[in-house]
């Protein structure tokens, strides 16, 4: 702007003295000129080297996220391995950039794969640049040592302190005391030392420094030929310069450079992690590593089938029948006879009670009923239908609320009806009960009944459409808890009869079990017959006697 004012006043000397030197004005104008293109060029200079520091930092940032991130992950899979958990499940991230393991203790891991490359800067018109200096991030992992214990390495050399000592990545034990004298206790042993995790930062040279001590003194981090590591990844060359503008009359400037050629894009990040199982243990390989980590054991995870007892309760209502499947076999019972009776009965060594609605619904799931209008239900299990409507549905992420061992849980299921006559389930998903389950009817005259089978995960990395598949009942087994319910019908008693005496109906054909929920006069159970299994309100006018099935009590 000053240049400006200049300019105008020397046209104004000119016009006022009317004799001053035409090309000396010129040469003055030209100057200026050239100056002020000069100082926008400085201009647009410091405004891409600011571009680019604001580019370096937020890459050494990421890189620094992204390390410390690896580092806490590396750490994870350490302490399981030391305090000795174990992997309840896993499963793939939603962006499939790595995976997320439930342990037994209830904690979750995270382990990402390398994180794509971001694409190079477009070029800068003018002459090629120099490329900076390759900047490195710092390949950290653990290694085990001879003593026994994991230390962490870099590059896969053991990483060193200040004082050359191995960094411990797990806790040492610590020393038994010595014995003392005959009648005195010994001395406390000394605390074992905690494993140490290093914390990662880019100085402001870019050289990238560890802390051992939660961030407060830092160290470099050097190579195996001992210099620092530098964390500048190199400089993009610059473009081609651009074309010179044609000339304007009097002198106008050219027209802008076209600009430079797109740098490449950056190389795709590994995959650094892969898991693969057995029927024992989980095998992580991460960052180098690998990590053999044992699957939940049964005692920790939970089945909610097994607590349903094998039999039905037999006539006389103080023990079970003997056979599973027989449908003349099981005792019959009106709801006051059975609350009466079984709300806490001991048979044999272990204890039972008759279950409520959520119980039984914690066994088989509730029918879907629509919000909107006419409200007819959707039956979740089913085993055969003439109507191609209902058969191969799906649902997913099915809200259930239901109560194991006296506890109330809301959790979700999938399921996978009438397919080929038979229905799937993956429920409790996301608990220590997550559970494949199957529900067939087995038609087979007097001995007609309904089989159910469950099988827990050990954190198997399954879908409700890997269940489907008769290769999955058919190996791995031998853990499946099973039960099977007769069709043993029920007994009906009209109130408004004339005829007062019970008749039997349903048998082979339709299976009736009383839950504790409701009055005499109406109380909830389970029905199943030929099509699917559901659950109905007794009616006030009608007396029914129905079989029993009873649950453990366990506190």
């Amino acid at each position: 702007m000053k240049k400006f004012f200049a300019i105008i006043t020397l046209l104004a000397l000119f016009l006022v003295v009317g004799c001053v030197d035409l090309d000396e004005l010129w040469n003055e104008i030209d100057f200026l000129k050239k100056q002020n293109a000069e100082q926008a060029k400085e201009l647009e200079e410091e405004n891409a080297k600011f571009a680019a520091f604001e580019a370096l930092l937020e890459s050494v940032e990421q890189l620094t996220s992204s390390a410390n991130s690896e580092i806490t992950s590396i750490k994870g899979l350490v302490d399981a391995l030391t305090n000795n958990l174990r992997v309840v499940s896993y499963k793939e991230l939603a962006d499939k950039s790595g995976y997320e393991l439930t342990m037994s203790d209830g904690s979750k891991i995270t382990l990402k794969h390398g994180t794509d490359g971001a694409a190079g800067k477009d070029g800068k018109d003018g002459a090629d640049g120099q490329d900076g200096v390759d900047g490195v991030t710092p390949n950290i992992s653990v290694k085990l040592h001879d003593d026994g214990l994991l230390y962490w390495t870099l590059d896969g050399e053991f990483m060193l302190d200040a004082d050359g000592n191995m960094i411990p990545a797990q806790g040492k034990d610590g020393k038994d005391g010595k014995d003392g004298a005959t009648g005195a206790a010994g001395a406390a042993g000394a605390d074992g030392k905690d494993g140490i995790t290093p914390l990662l930062r880019v100085n402001t040279n870019l050289y990238w420094e560890m802390s051992l001590d939660g961030g407060k003194t830092w160290q470099l981090i050097k190579d195996t030929k001992n210099n620092p590591i530098k964390a500048q990844g190199p400089t993009g060359q610059r473009g081609p310069a651009g074309k010179p503008g044609a000339s304007g009359a009097n002198g106008a400037p050219g027209t802008q450079g076209l600009p430079g050629d797109k740098g490449d894009p950056g190389k795709d990040g590994d995959p650094i992690v892969t898991i693969t199982e057995n029927y024992d243990y989980v095998i992580i390989t991460y960052l180098g590593a690998t990590y053999v980590v044992p699957k939940a054991l049964p005692e920790q995870l939970f089945n909610p089938l097994s607590l349903v007892a094998r039999y039905n309760v037999n006539q006389n209502g103080n023990a079970f029948v003997t056979s599973e499947t027989s449908c003349t076999a099981s005792g019959y019972f009106t709801f006051t006879q059975a609350v009466d009776q079984f709300t806490n009965i001991q048979i044999g060594d272990k204890y039972y009670h008759l279950p409520s609605e959520s119980e039984w619904i914690s066994i088989f799931p509730l029918d879907i009923r629509p919000e909107i209008p006419p409200h007819i239900p959707t039956h979740v299990v089913r085993f055969n239908s003439k109507n191609a409507g209902i058969s191969n549905l799906s649902y997913n992420n099915i809200t259930e609320n239901v109560t194991v061992k006296g506890q109330d849980i809301a959790m979700t299921s999938d399921f996978r009806v009438n397919f080929n006559h038979v229905t799937y389930a993956l429920r409790y998903k996301g608990t220590n009960m997550e559970t494949a389950w199957k529900y067939e009817r087995i038609n087979q005259g007097s001995d007609t009944h309904l089989k159910v089978t469950s099988r827990i995960f050990y954190g198997m990395n399954i879908t409700v459409d890997d269940i489907i598949s008769a290769d999955f009942w058919s190996s791995n087994n031998g853990n499946d808890v099973i039960r099977r319910f007769p069709a043993g019908g029920q007994y009906e008693y009209d109130l408004n009869s004339s005829y007062a005496e019970d008749v039997l109906y349903g048998v082979g054909t339709y299976g009736n079990y009383t839950s504790s929920t409701g009055t005499q006069d109406t109380y909830w159970f389970m029905t199943f017959g030929t099509l699917y299994l559901g659950y109905l309100d007794s009616w006030d006018d009608y007396r029914f006697r129905q079989t029993i099935r009873l649950f453990e009590t366990v506190n």
